[in-house]
């Protein structure tokens, strides 16, 4: 199943999006935001004649991942996988053999840096006013136990989910304070 696809046929439609959106939205919240269920916290979608609902909005990509490339999350797509390493294409980018400031060459990258579809969404952790590609292991109330991309698993830390962002191939910025 992709993002979206809660009927598993391949596609995501009008309908499935209404109803990922605001789930997807709440895992993001605090518990204290999700009790509350005010509406100013929710994403706002509009609703048109039901006769759209059922219209297939995307695909969805059975080789559709998420991996970091330069601290950043950045979508692509697996055309190989083995058991250390995934061949990447990086999406949007100019796939020449050489590295520029517009292109990203296929590689192969280690599966520690890679994130699939299903699970938590992959992060961004404020630390020292930059923001660091994490992923959630395990969420605790207000807290979320996280593990950093590329470090050892003794840097596995619990933290306040106010630390982080859901985020891809967002631009480096300072984090506030």
């Amino acid at each position: 199943m992709g993002f979206g696809d809660s009927n598993d046929d391949g596609q995501v439609t009008i309908r499935e999006a209404i109803d990922y959106v605001p789930d997807r939205f709440r895992e993001m919240m605090t518990d204290e935001e999700r009790n509350t269920e005010a509406d100013e916290h929710m994403p706002v979608l509009a609703r048109g004649s039901e006769d759209l609902f059922d219209r297939p909005l995307c695909e969805v990509a059975a080789d559709r991942v998420t991996v970091v490339d330069d601290d950043e999350w950045r979508g692509a797509l697996k055309p190989g996988q083995d058991s250390e390493e995934t061949r990447v294409q990086f999406l949007g980018w100019d796939r020449r053999k050489v590295a520029t400031r517009y292109s990203k060459p296929d590689r192969s990258v280690s599966n520690e840096y890679l994130d699939e579809t299903g699970g938590f969404s992959p992060v961004e952790l404020s630390t020292d006013e930059v923001w660091r590609p994490a992923r959630i292991l395990e969420r605790k109330g207000k807290n979320v136990k996280i593990h950093y991309i590329g470090a050892d698993a003794s840097d596995d830390a619990t933290i306040p989910m106010a630390r982080l962002r859901y985020s891809l191939g967002s631009t480096k910025i300072k984090a506030r304070k």
